[in-house]
């Protein structure tokens, strides 16, 4: 029996599950709304998966903050699928709702293209139903003849997965209705035309192209990938044609011209991993493993998931958590959406205590802490849930979200601590009896490290519901932290270097390696190298600058993902994608440069 045709996309694999056993009713009914939505999906934008179940099925979540985006591209093939999955059982007459049938072998042959290309015309969004076509064996069957299809897998589809299974296990035949191919006509009625044209590769002009691809290997050492590339230039063919005809010589003939590199190890997706990180485009890194982009990609993701996953992120449970509309509240107020880049010096050591000093506590601050506080500790409740809730083979787009929680928790925490320093900078010259600017350059940068790590920790255990103020807190645990063994110098007796005579330092003279950094776990793996931060303002390209500043947090409001850029910006995802790739690309060579 042909294997059903499987789903690419996990909510809609749900979905199907869930209307499987539905009223014959409703599944005609829904099976109607997802055809009618086919229509206005555009392939390059992106839509929440929200939105495609209350179009298909009427039924809105009560929340949908967290709805995942899914690409358009790939959900006009899987809304492809759930109509076919839908109609098995219904024994639909040829004439359904006053619409003529076509057996598919029909439909390719008006088309003037094969059943291979008619099946990736599914994916595409030619619409097809099981159809019980006069005279056939089902004829006159029950309604109630709902026969429960093979389950369906939401595992990477392969291309085998579009298969047209020609009979359902009911009985049906699959067809397509007149007006879903006259659709499906005018909306490809470029790439239709070059189908129809198509005319298979003859045997010798086929050996040809092998002979030559062979020679550019052993001449120019060039990859499958590019070798298809310049052929389908000489002989007038799609590239994928090419490239399809030297992978199947290759695993077929006596000798190979390109080495196959066998299914992707962990240590491939380490290494893709690094690469990506290093600026190594996916087609460059398709072209190397001799894999698709999007197998390049999956395993891109796959190794996101995995690093995420080792990371131990956890959060103080609030009160406020439980209220209604509490994550949209909290990552509404202002303490958690402005001025985020509002921090004591990072690298001076003499201006951050001056300033430390200088600070005061002014009115409001017990309610920015407790929104600060509140916000840091839901974005990494949210980020934890969202890593939970991973499938195996995680989409970016939801990679994304979890990555763009943790950025925008580690800059509130950065201001968390900025604002907590002036309290530990006080209890540690209360210690010293003197101002900290008097210790000798070898004492202060290790002290105020020390106050940096204290109050880091300190905030990771605050729960401003029970009483606790960030600033008490934090001279509370400095107190004790000077107090406990390991608080003097090495080498000296406690106290002993309290009574040192008091130094002077010019300004600027004390460097520190940015107080700021690491005071959360992933800031290695998320974060815009420093290196190539300090460098953004000197790229030459303005929309790739804006979108590395929103993307990373390089100013004062919250991170932004790749969708929320391109909403805000008018762009796709893949536009962001690309130009986010060319800004890094470019910094690393600014950083390569400044080596030389």
């Amino acid at each position: 029996m042909p294997r059903p045709a499987r789903f690419r996309i996990a909510a809609l694999d749900e979905l199907f599950r869930q209307l499987r056993f539905a009223p014959r009713e409703t599944r005609m009914r829904q099976m109607n709304a997802a055809e009618a939505l086919i229509a206005d999906i555009d392939p390059q934008r992106t839509y929440p998966a929200d939105f495609i179940i209350f179009r298909i099925t009427g039924y809105r979540p009560d929340r949908a903050d967290d709805s995942p985006l899914l690409v358009g591209e790939a959900l006009i093939g899987d809304l492809v699928v759930l109509v076919q999955r839908l109609s098995e059982g219904l024994a639909l007459p040829a004439d359904y709702a006053g619409r003529r049938a076509m057996a598919v072998e029909e439909v390719a042959r008006r088309l003037s293209v094969s059943s291979k290309t008619l099946q990736r015309y599914r994916r595409r969004g030619l619409v097809c139903h099981y159809v019980v076509f006069p005279g056939s064996a089902t004829e006159g069957g029950s309604d109630d003849d709902r026969a429960a299809p093979a389950e369906a897998t939401a595992e990477p589809a392969s291309e085998s997965s579009c298969e047209i299974a020609p009979e359902s296990p009911s009985g049906g035949r699959l067809a397509c209705f007149d007006d879903a191919v006259q659709r499906f006509v005018q909306r490809h009625r470029a790439a239709l035309g070059r189908a129809a044209s198509f005319t298979r590769i003859e045997r010798s002009v086929e050996e040809r192209i092998i002979d030559a691809a062979r020679a550019l290997r052993a001449a120019e050492g060039l990859s499958l990938n590019e070798a298809a590339l310049r052929l389908a230039r000489e002989h007038g063919r799609a590239h994928e044609t090419i490239r399809r005809l030297l992978r199947r010589h290759d695993r077929r003939g006596e000798r190979a011209i390109f080495a196959e590199h066998g299914p992707l190890t962990e240590r491939d997706a380490r290494l893709i991993h690094r690469a990506d990180r290093r600026g190594v485009s996916v087609r460059e890194l398709a072209d190397h493993f001799g894999k698709t982009p999007a197998t390049i990609r999956r395993a891109l993701c796959r190794r996101r998931a995995d690093l995420l996953l080792e990371l131990d992120i956890g959060a103080v449970e609030l009160p406020t958590f439980s209220l209604v509309d509490a994550e949209a509240v909290i990552l509404a107020s202002p303490a958690v959406t402005r001025q985020l880049d509002s921090l004591l010096p990072r690298e001076d050591a003499l201006a951050l205590i001056e300033q430390a000093r200088a600070a005061r506590q002014e009115g409001g601050d017990e309610e920015r802490e407790a929104a600060l506080i509140a916000g840091y500790n839901l974005l990494k409740r949210r980020a934890r849930a969202g890593l939970e809730a991973l499938p195996a083979w995680p989409g970016s787009a939801a990679l994304d979200r979890i990555e763009t929680d943790l950025r925008w928790a580690t800059r509130l925490k950065r201001r968390l601590v900025s604002l907590a320093l002036p309290a530990a900078v006080r209890c540690i010259e209360q210690f010293l009896h003197r101002p900290l600017v008097t210790q000798p350059a070898d004492r202060i940068a290790p002290l105020l490290r020390r106050a940096v790590e204290v109050v880091s920790a300190t905030i990771e255990t605050l729960d401003p519901s029970q009483g606790g103020r960030l600033d008490r807190r934090s001279t509370y645990a400095m107190n004790r932290a000077l107090a406990g063994p390991g608080s003097a110098p090495a080498g000296e007796e406690a106290g002993s270097f309290t009574k040192r005579a008091a130094a002077r330092h010019e300004p600027g003279a004390i460097r520190l390696d940015d107080v700021f950094f690491g005071l959360t776990p992933w800031e290695e793996l998320l974060e815009l190298r420093r290196d190539l931060a300090a460098r953004i303002s000197e790229l030459e390209d303005p929309p790739a600058e804006e979108l590395m500043r929103l993307h990373y947090g390089l100013t004062s409001t919250p991170p932004l993902t790749r969708a929320a850029m391109a909403e805000r910006l008018g762009l796709s995802p893949s536009a962001v994608g690309r130009l986010l790739h060319r800004g890094h690309r470019a910094l690393l060579s600014l950083a390569r440069a400044a080596r030389r």
